[in-house]
């Protein structure tokens, strides 16, 4: 079982069970992506318990028609002579045909009990395992705060009249950052290169993928919005160095978007050079930064290569404290690791967890390269 786990297009958390237990992968995760949908793991789980169980209540007669995997269902309950014919995976089938013992071994006896949710009383999800991503650790700050704080540097940056150079991955923020400077800096020139104007290009064409809205499309649906920006009005793109060239002398204030958030292209070594110069320029990092990388190396020396300045400000494509807490507080699993940080940050996280808001019970298992769980 999967789900859209709103970091990248074709980025899912996914559920296994299997000899008795029921495990959960959060994958990369965030629900704060502006673009991208993130499927809720609790009614996840909670739809294919029900699945299973009208499952439960029909014979499957399993065949393969066309290499896909087909099941004809007729009721138990009662005499009918209509057949209904389903789809799923071969995945799926496998999943929700074999036999299984539910409520497993080792499942709370309380498995059936109901939490308040919201204005809602939910089934309590119970599993025995939940591997969640807390790549931020203890930063409880929410995207609108991020959001906040980009803003405010880029606006000083631009009052000073310089040119603001935001390193991106091919694909994943880049886009959701560049439709929303289009929006919040509308009189700033906008620049960005050719390879995330193709990554804007994929995600017009993974729909699928973007968030979903109620009822009529509006102008502030992904999609349309994509449409929208790639329709090139409001911005300019670049792909020669020529192009670059001139650019760089029609502006002063101005908002670049270029490829590779560790500046270890030659491209971006080469912006480096056009931005070191001018101090009132400003090259705003919005993502991880590895040891070693030209970028990391700005981030902790930047007067070592020039006289413009280097922030960092990050722009959240994982979870951070809130998160993993909301997380927590809709599985219930008998064992939580969290993962995609130091160890040292991931014991600061797990100590304020279990001091603050998560539910009573929860335990957190602190585990580091090879160390084994046994559940």
């Amino acid at each position: 079982m999967w789900g859209r786990s709103g970091h990248l297009a074709g980025s899912v958390w996914f559920g296994l069970e299997m000899e008795d237990k029921r495990i959960l992968y959060s994958g990369d995760y965030t629900s704060e992506s502006m673009l991208l949908q993130a499927d809720d793991v609790a009614n996840g789980f909670r739809q294919a318990d029900l699945k299973r169980q009208r499952l439960n209540e029909v014979m499957p007669i399993a065949s393969v028609v066309g290499g896909a995997q087909r099941l004809s269902l007729s009721s138990n309950a009662s005499v009918t002579s209509s057949r209904h014919a389903v789809e799923y995976s071969p995945l799926e089938v496998q999943m929700q045909v074999k036999a299984h013992k539910y409520p497993h071994k080792g499942q709370h006896k309380d498995q059936h009990k109901y939490r308040e949710e919201g204005q809602h009383k939910q089934p309590a999800i119970r599993l025995d395992l939940a591997i969640i991503d807390a790549a931020y650790g203890t930063d409880r700050d929410a995207q609108a705060d991020k959001l906040q704080q980009l803003e405010s540097a880029i606006q000083n940056a631009l009052h000073q009249g310089g040119k603001v150079l935001m390193p991106m991955p091919a694909v994943g923020r880049g886009q959701e950052l560049i439709l929303w400077a289009q929006e919040r800096f509308a009189d700033v020139p906008l620049i960005v290169e050719q390879r995330l104007v193709e990554g804007m290009k994929q995600l017009h064409h993974a729909s699928s993928w973007l968030r979903e809205q109620e009822g009529e499309v509006t102008e502030s649906a992904p999609a349309h919005r994509i449409a929208t920006f790639l329709s090139g009005e409001g911005w300019e793109r670049v792909s020669t160095p020529q192009e670059r060239t001139k650019l760089l002398e029609k502006y002063e204030a101005s908002l670049w978007f270029i490829p590779d958030g560790m500046m270890q292209s030659s491209l971006a070594r080469w912006y480096y050079g056009m931005w070191a110069p001018e101090m009132q320029n400003l090259i705003l990092l919005t993502g991880h930064t590895s040891a070693g990388t030209f970028a990391h190396q700005l981030l902790e020396n930047p007067e070592q290569y020039g006289t413009c300045r280097v922030e960092k400000v990050r722009y959240k494509v994982h979870q951070g404290w809130h998160d993993v807490e909301r997380m927590l507080n809709r599985v219930s699993a008998r064992h939580n690791v969290l993962v995609h940080t130091d160890i040292a940050e991931t014991g600061r996280l797990r100590q304020g967890l279990l001091a603050g808001q998560c539910q009573s019970g929860t335990d957190i298992d602190l585990l580091s390269p090879g160390d084994e769980l046994i559940f």
